[in-house]
């Protein structure tokens, strides 16, 4: 009676793995999505546009903001100013919604929360100010 039982409990146990497997094998193939973003190169440039689907931008929190003009100069939150390895300082503009351009930018003085520009995007332009990071990993593969 012991035997039966400890067979029934053994077999009872690999049904279940066997479909937890099964169920878990199907589950990943179910949820695999290309990846969401597109990186096109920019003829005669080395910058490269990139586009991310709108579920990208909800997970990594992406917001811009409009470049600002005050006393004649340029102006951006902090946020949106990133270097690379160089040391040379950029930021994403977004010439449409979900499409990101990495442009140079000079930065001439920095106040709490706002970086002035001597060189950079028109006011008006809307650059990426959280998400910034994910873009330029984006732009360069850094995460594939």
């Amino acid at each position: 009676m012991v035997a039966a039982r400890r067979r029934r409990r053994l077999g009872l146990a690999m049904v279940t793995i066997a479909v937890v497997g099964v169920c878990g094998c199907s589950e990943i193939e179910e949820t695999e999505t290309p990846y969401p973003v597109e990186v096109t190169d920019i003829p005669g440039s080395d910058v490269k546009r990139v586009t991310l689907e709108t579920e990208a931008a909800r997970r990594i929190g992406l917001e811009t903001a409009a470049v600002g003009q005050e006393a004649g100069r340029k102006v951006i939150p902090i946020a949106a100013v990133i270097y690379d390895p160089e040391g040379e300082a950029f930021a994403y503009t977004s010439p449409k919604p979900l499409v990101f351009v990495r442009e140079k930018v000079r930065v001439d003085d920095v106040e709490d929360t706002r970086a002035w520009l001597s060189e950079g995007p028109r006011a008006g332009t809307q650059v990426v100010t959280t998400g910034a990071a994910e873009v330029y990993g984006s732009e360069f593969e850094v995460d594939h």
